[in-house]
Protein backbone atom coordinates (compact mmCIF):
# COMPACT_ATOMS: atom_id res chain seq x y z
CA UNK A 1 0.00 0.00 0.00
CA UNK A 2 2.82 2.38 0.87
CA UNK A 3 4.55 1.77 -2.46
CA UNK A 4 1.39 2.85 -4.31
CA UNK A 5 1.36 6.08 -2.30
CA UNK A 6 5.01 6.78 -3.14
CA UNK A 7 4.35 7.14 -6.88
CA UNK A 8 2.02 10.19 -6.62
CA UNK A 9 4.13 11.56 -3.75
CA UNK A 10 7.18 11.50 -6.04
CA UNK A 11 5.37 13.45 -8.76
CA UNK A 12 4.02 15.94 -6.20
CA UNK A 13 7.57 16.43 -4.90
CA UNK A 14 8.82 17.12 -8.43
CA UNK A 15 5.97 19.61 -8.94
CA UNK A 16 6.76 21.35 -5.62
CA UNK A 17 10.43 21.62 -6.58
CA UNK A 18 9.62 23.11 -9.99
CA UNK A 19 7.05 25.56 -8.51
CA UNK A 20 8.48 26.37 -5.06
CA UNK A 21 6.14 29.23 -4.13
CA UNK A 22 2.97 27.40 -5.13
CA UNK A 23 4.26 24.18 -3.56
CA UNK A 24 4.98 25.95 -0.28
CA UNK A 25 1.51 27.48 -0.32
CA UNK A 26 -0.05 24.06 -0.99
CA UNK A 27 1.91 22.49 1.87
CA UNK A 28 0.91 25.30 4.24
CA UNK A 29 -2.75 24.98 3.21
CA UNK A 30 -2.66 21.22 3.72
CA UNK A 31 -1.06 21.60 7.15
CA UNK A 32 -3.68 24.19 8.15
CA UNK A 33 -6.45 21.90 6.95
CA UNK A 34 -5.09 18.96 8.96
CA UNK A 35 -4.80 21.05 12.13
CA UNK A 36 -8.26 22.54 11.63
CA UNK A 37 -9.89 19.13 11.11
CA UNK A 38 -8.21 17.73 14.22
CA UNK A 39 -9.36 20.66 16.36
CA UNK A 40 -12.89 20.53 14.98
CA UNK A 41 -13.09 16.80 15.73
CA UNK A 42 -11.86 17.41 19.28
CA UNK A 43 -14.42 20.19 19.81
CA UNK A 44 -17.20 17.99 18.46
CA UNK A 45 -16.23 15.10 20.72
CA UNK A 46 -16.06 17.42 23.72
CA UNK A 47 -19.45 18.94 22.91
CA UNK A 48 -21.18 15.57 22.67
CA UNK A 49 -19.42 14.21 25.77
CA UNK A 50 -19.83 17.22 28.06
CA UNK A 51 -23.13 18.59 26.63
CA UNK A 52 -21.64 22.10 26.81
CA UNK A 53 -18.75 24.00 25.31
CA UNK A 54 -17.21 27.19 26.70
CA UNK A 55 -15.07 29.38 24.44
CA UNK A 56 -12.89 32.27 25.55
CA UNK A 57 -12.00 34.10 22.33
CA UNK A 58 -11.10 37.49 23.86
CA UNK A 59 -9.80 36.67 27.32
CA UNK A 60 -12.52 37.73 29.73
CA UNK A 61 -15.46 37.05 27.38
CA UNK A 62 -17.03 33.60 27.81
CA UNK A 63 -19.32 32.02 25.23
CA UNK A 64 -21.12 28.90 26.41
CA UNK A 65 -22.97 26.64 23.99
CA UNK A 66 -25.25 23.98 25.46
CA UNK A 67 -27.32 21.29 23.89
CA UNK A 68 -31.07 21.81 24.16
CA UNK A 69 -32.90 19.41 26.44
CA UNK A 70 -35.44 17.15 24.84
CA UNK A 71 -38.78 17.80 26.52
CA UNK A 72 -40.89 15.23 24.75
Amino acid sequence: MASYALVPAFFLLLWAISQPLVGLGAIAALAGLVVGVKRAARLRRCFYTCDALTLRPFGRVHITIRRAENSA
